[in-house]
């Protein structure tokens, strides 16, 4: 089972004025929230290499006056995305302080998957059998003196959560995985 096809999945809709196949503010904020919050520690997001371009230039700008009714302080905004070996020195770029991980199996830009929110500690990864099966066969290309080699491995996975939380005191959902719906 994938992430995206998982029953405990919260998928955030889209802004009603955003652009086809962008990624904007107050999509990485609603995602953030929607995380179960204990959770949050050992979050990645995994993203389609494609939405980089649209993070880079991420940054929060305060849009109320500052002390006093002053609006000084507008002009002032503070950067969401920190791109790898940035001020965190870290291998990988980070979003709302998390590692953000570029994954070619991340869905196409602007489709449901191309960003997610996760804690990969709630999936669980199973193998089937004893591990590596191996094989050899010098039939297949007796002609040539070659012989072929076969492994197989099995492995499934399944997220630990069925369902999402429903906090008791609340209107929001929360759960282990957070995806943005498909802008189109």
């Amino acid at each position: 089972m994938s992430i995206l096809n998982a029953s405990s999945l919260i998928t955030i809709s889209k802004e009603s004025s955003q652009n086809a196949a962008s990624i904007i503010l107050p999509n990485i904020n609603k995602m953030w929230n929607r995380l179960y919050a204990p959770l949050r520690q050992n979050s990645i997001w995994l993203i389609n290499q494609e939405a980089e371009p649209m993070l880079e230039g991420m940054a929060f700008i305060p849009s109320d006056p500052g002390p006093g009714g002053s609006t000084a302080n507008q002009t002032a905004y503070s950067p969401v995305y920190m791109p790898a070996g940035g001020v965190a020195d870290s291998p990988f770029a980070r979003l709302k302080g998390r590692p953000v991980v570029p994954m070619q199996p991340c869905s196409a830009l602007g489709t449901i998957g191309d960003i997610i929110l996760v804690d990969l500690m709630q999936y669980m990864a199973l193998t089937k059998g004893s591990g590596i099966q191996e094989d050899v066969s010098m039939h297949l290309h007796f002609d040539q003196a070659i012989d072929t080699f076969r492994f197989i491995f099995r492995v499934t996975g399944q997220p630990l959560w069925n369902a999402v939380i429903t906090p008791e005191n609340g209107s929001n959902t929360y759960s282990w995985a957070v995806a943005l719906e498909t802008r189109a």
